[in-house]
């Protein structure tokens, strides 16, 4: 560690947020303290109800830093434009997690279920199983975070 420090351990996962992209920052949105865009009920930009944000780059309350997030919001998101394109309300998008999940190579991860909320379960799966549930999660399939809109 930078800092010096040393931790005792048999195993230590690192997982890094390489960061957000400041072009939110840079086009005159509205970021939180990490530079992600504030976006309403609706994910979409506070400045511009026009401009949408999803995944890591937006500040969508109670939302982690995760793969398995981008594709059900950015689903919710083209769910909202449609509604709004054909003159009905839209839905407000509703954050509800399943797992979480660490692919550990190619053949194997660990992904532990969750309550709505992103509290633990017990029940955790290992292995190719929890491999393909991961692979599943992050291109937006049915075991990553849902949307109020079914996405």
């Amino acid at each position: 560690m930078r800092s010096g420090a040393a931790f005792a351990s048999d195993l230590t996962l690192l997982a890094i947020v390489a960061g957000v992209p400041e072009l939110a920052a840079r086009s005159g949105l509205q970021v939180d303290a990490d530079g992600r865009a504030l976006v309403d009920e609706y994910l979409r930009s506070v400045n511009d109800e026009r401009i949408f944000a999803v995944g890591d780059c937006a500040a969508v309350p109670g939302a982690r830093f995760a793969c398995a997030l981008a594709a059900p919001q950015a689903a919710h998101a083209v769910d909202t434009l449609a509604h709004l394109i054909e003159g009905r309300k839209p839905e407000p998008y509703s954050l509800r997690y399943v797992a979480r999940a660490v692919t550990l190579g190619r053949k194997n991860a660990v992904g532990q279920f969750t309550r709505p909320d992103d509290t633990l379960r017990r029940a955790y799966l290992t292995g190719r199983t929890a491999v393909a549930i991961k692979e599943l999660a992050s291109r937006g399939g049915k075991y990553g975070a849902r949307t109020g809109s079914g996405a």
